[in-house]
């Protein structure tokens, strides 16, 4: 298995180690369940749905990435492709060249309440940091929940964290508040 392969491995995730990295959980989180009960209540009666499921980190400081996640040549996927004017090139913003077998994602639940409607939609990561910082990031978040919570370290160990997840640096935090509300926007004009 190559680097790019075995990142495409641990970043779907795991069910068997509830103290493992990645760890995907054994049943349907709160947000999970809530966000369900709200596409029931209030998308009920909707014919097409569009979505964004907001994310960061993936990406080089600053890019956004978007990961349409339906079959390349799809409807679906020519759609959210169309909105934000992205070349149709498969799952090229996968380095692995595959999308992960995710689980869990907001994308399927919508798809799992309402299979009778027109779905379509991306993940769209802000980027934060590269692949290595995000790695080693989500490294220490795990060794902090388990074995390093009282290290001498672990205050200024979990600010990095949340810097790689969040950055406070101030160009970054204005391109999220700039590029987000255009591509809500590209998205509704889109359907």
């Amino acid at each position: 298995m190559n680097g790019w392969a075995l990142k495409g491995q641990i970043w779907q995730g795991q069910w068997h180690r509830s103290d493992g990295f990645m760890y995907g959980g054994q049943a349907p989180s709160w947000s999970n369940i809530t966000f369900r009960r709200i596409v029931r209540e209030h998308l009920s009666r909707a014919s097409t749905i569009g979505f964004i499921d907001w994310h960061t980190g993936i990406g080089q400081f600053g890019e956004i990435v978007h990961l349409i996640l339906d079959v390349p040549g799809s409807e679906e996927h020519r759609a959210a492709s169309g909105w934000w004017a992205l070349a149709t090139k498969g799952d090229s913003a996968f380095k692995t060249g595959v999308k992960p077998k995710y689980r869990g994602l907001l994308c399927q639940a919508i798809r799992q309440e309402r299979p009778d409607a027109r779905i379509a939609g991306a993940v769209i990561e802000f980027g934060t940091a590269d692949d290595y910082q995000l790695f080693r990031g989500d490294l220490i978040d795990r060794w902090l929940r388990f074995e390093g919570r009282d290290h001498p370290d672990a205050k200024e160990l979990r600010a990095a964290h949340v810097d790689i997840c969040c950055p406070r640096d101030i160009s970054w935090r204005r391109l999220v508040e700039a590029r987000g509300p255009v591509l809500m926007d590209q998205l509704l004009a889109g359907w």
